[in-house]
């Protein structure tokens, strides 16, 4: 279900490169990226969390990612990834249960 507002992107002058009035969401599943492995993405106030989710079977070593754009990946003391960009910071908080 979409949340309350709208998303813009702009990246250079070429307008066929904007994205304007983009729904925002809390939460999105990518199912099957790896035979078996959906990703969780949740998102709030500039913090992101992925999660993966593995079926029976499937195996971890199949993930792999790669990130562009970012100036500095780093993991803080308290095992928060950070993603500096000119932008500003992206965290994705560690896992809880």
């Amino acid at each position: 279900m979409p949340e309350e507002g709208k998303f813009h992107y702009f990246r250079g002058n070429d307008t066929a490169r904007h994205v304007v009035n983009a729904d925002l969401y809390r939460e999105v599943v990518y199912r099957e990226l790896w035979p078996g492995i959906d990703v969780l993405i949740q998102g709030e106030g500039g913090e992101l969390k992925f999660d993966w989710l593995l079926l029976p079977g499937a195996k971890p070593e199949d993930i792999g990612i790669r990130y562009a754009g970012a100036d500095e990946i780093r993991l803080d003391a308290d095992g928060h990834l950070h993603f500096v960009t000119p932008y500003g910071d992206l965290v994705d908080l560690p896992f809880t249960l």
